[in-house]
């Protein structure tokens, strides 16, 4: 019994950990973000429409390294209805950021996270 309750609160220790471990990350990876949503924002209005975003991954927009994956043109079309939780068609900031920051943060492989979208 004594080895299943320390298995049990070392799991937790664990989980604790990864927690604080993703908000650390989430709050290093926020600025980086920002500026990248920016550089993205091409008509300067505060939003950043799919036809924007495509543009300017075309045009070689600098990329963090642990975002490579994510943010390349294929993928950032099927991303971009999960970030706009408004479904106004454009992107705001906090949508842009929020949305790459759990997709960088998450377990779970991009296409699963997409198909979970969908079935949303």
């Amino acid at each position: 019994a004594l080895v299943v309750e320390d298995a049990i609160s070392s799991a937790k220790m664990d989980e604790e950990m990864t927690a604080i471990f993703n908000k650390r990350k989430a709050k290093q990876m926020k600025p980086r973000l920002s500026r990248m949503f920016r550089c993205l924002d091409k008509s300067c209005d505060g939003s950043i429409e799919i036809d924007e975003m495509v543009e300017r991954i075309r045009q070689g927009i600098h990329v963090p390294e642990n975002l490579k994956d994510y943010v390349t043109e294929e993928r950032i079309v099927d991303l971009f209805g999960a970030f706009d939780v408004d479904a106004d068609g454009k992107l705001t900031e906090t949508e842009f950021v929020d949305g790459l920051s759990r997709l960088a943060l998450q377990d779970v492989p991009v296409e699963t996270a997409q198909m979970l979208h969908m079935v949303r």
